[in-house]
């Protein structure tokens, strides 16, 4: 799920579906989606199931986490402590004096 924030946009509707870690997937489902997308995490075993699952799906595209896995990619994405969160901080700030709310003392 960690993927699908990373990747979220308004502009294209998409499905994401987080496997049981046995790889139990409706693939004859999915044999009728127009694109696919694997993406486990970057480790022997998700490597392992990227093969099983491409088997069944052979058009699919594999994406793999610069990190571990996809989660730690998205923590890696937020700079807490730097510039993005200062600026994040202030548009939630301005958001809420735009919308007549202020910011309670």
């Amino acid at each position: 799920m960690s993927l699908a924030v990373l990747e979220r946009t308004d502009s294209k509707k998409t499905l994401y579906l987080s496997t049981d870690g046995a790889g139990q997937i409706p693939t004859e489902y999915l044999k009728e989606v127009g694109e696919i997308v694997i993406a486990f995490d970057r480790d022997r075993s998700g490597k392992e199931m990227v093969e099983r699952i491409k088997e069944q799906l052979p058009k699919a595209v594999v994406k793999t986490p610069k990190a571990k896995d996809w989660n730690q990619d998205l923590v890696n994405s937020l700079d807490w402590f730097g510039k993005n969160r200062s600026n994040e901080i202030d548009r939630q700030q301005q958001r809420g004096i735009e919308r007549g709310g202020g910011l309670s003392r």
